[in-house]
């Protein structure tokens, strides 16, 4: 099945996503009960050297329970490792995120994408049915015990695995190999060559990645990468970049968030995700900087602290003026040709896709997630 296939009847893209350390299992549900559309289990920066081995058991462990449970219709609200649980570090420290944006759900083009290309990894919108029998020690719990309602999982459920760490690749591989490939979505960093991509799709077949892009050598090769079809989505590590670059200067970024953005979109892939804003308590600057990448043509992404996920939301919203414009442009040339709109402006055939892309994206956005407490899934409180 081609990634066009996949997304025709997909639905609409992540628009805002949450990263949650892989040592904090405790944290996993309440990630997911924020109701953002990705939730990414971070077994890379988000983990200290010494915990990254029992952050990998437990986001095996709770995956397991997750597939599991999704063919009892029951929920993995409190899926953990006994061993973390009895031994994660409550303090994880946390490094910037990346960005962009891919799983339980079917990764989304943006309608007026370009068209995918066959041999890319079938996707499925929910979680694998099989049953899985990887389970044995977990304490999955239930209903509401931990504080944390049962709750639909997200759409696109991510790993963030080490780069160059097969270990965490063959460990997502035996739960993938039970619960379907389509179960979750792998986020692979520091991508710079498609060797890196080869080997994921020698150890996890069928397996829809992410591609983190975090060098101006990624940059460069951001249009063979994003080809390749394993990758379902591309996405911007700003803050490795930033520092091989020596600047954060805006020019720069702006500069990669401009090659990726038409590497993504000639691949048939959507516009990506932004990276995670460090800033937690500058909403301020997170709505402005996001609202900067909306104009720029990404769409959505990624936090750190569920307080930021309502300003992701709402940047993101469906804008009266854009809306009245596309229905205008419809109106005008929605059979072909030249027509004017009430405020002079001549258009033709060429903007009817973007009209359309606006119209089609607003019937399929919900309400910005509900506000929550400053309970930080992550780990860390605001």
């Amino acid at each position: 099945m081609s990634r066009a296939d996949v997304d025709a009847g997909a639905g609409r893209p992540p628009t805002t996503g949450l990263y949650v350390p892989g040592d904090r299992p405790d944290r996993f549900a309440k990630a997911v009960a924020t109701g953002a559309d990705l939730v990414i289990l971070d077994l890379e920066d988000a983990v200290a050297p010494a915990a990254k081995s029992a952050a990998r058991a437990a986001v095996v462990a709770w995956l397991a329970a997750s597939a599991a449970d999704a063919a009892t219709g029951t929920s993995a609200a409190a899926a953990t490792s006994p061993a973390v649980a009895a031994g994660g570090r409550a303090d994880a420290p946390q490094r910037e995120p990346d960005g962009a944006v891919g799983g339980v759900g079917a990764p989304r083009r943006e309608p007026d994408a370009a068209a995918g290309r066959a041999g890319a990894p079938q996707r499925q919108t929910d979680v694998a049915a099989g049953a899985v029998d990887a389970t044995a020690g977990v304490d999955r719990g239930g209903g509401d015990e931990d504080g944390v309602p049962d709750v639909a999982r997200p759409r696109v459920l991510q790993v963030r695995v080490n780069g160059g760490d097969e270990g965490d690749l063959a460990a997502l591989a035996a739960v993938a190999a039970q619960a379907g490939a389509a179960a979750f979505e792998v986020r692979l960093p520091k991508v710079e060559s498609t060797a890196q991509l080869d080997r994921v799709a020698e150890l996890l077949p069928g397996m829809a990645v992410t591609a983190l892009i975090e060098s101006a050598l990624g940059v460069e090769r951001a249009a063979e990468i994003a080809a390749h079809p394993v990758v379902t989505r591309l996405a911007l590590g700003e803050s490795d970049l930033a520092g091989e670059l020596g600047t954060r200067s805006p020019d720069a970024l702006r500069y990669a968030r401009i090659r990726l953005l038409f590497a993504a979109r000639a691949a048939g892939l959507p516009a990506p995700m932004l990276a995670a804003y460090p800033a937690i308590a500058d909403l301020d600057g997170l709505r402005v900087d996001t609202e900067g990448g909306r104009e720029l043509g990404w769409w959505g992404r990624v936090a750190i602290h569920p307080s930021q996920l309502p300003v992701i939301a709402a940047v993101f919203a469906p804008r009266d003026e854009e809306l009245r414009w596309a229905r205008e442009v419809i109106a005008a040339v929605g059979d072909g040709g030249v027509g004017t709109l009430a405020n002079g402006e001549m258009v033709d055939a060429a903007m009817l896709p973007r009209a359309r892309a606006i119209l089609e994206r607003a019937a399929r956005t919900p309400g910005p997630p509900p506000a929550h407490d400053t309970a930080d899934p992550s780990g860390r409180d605001a």
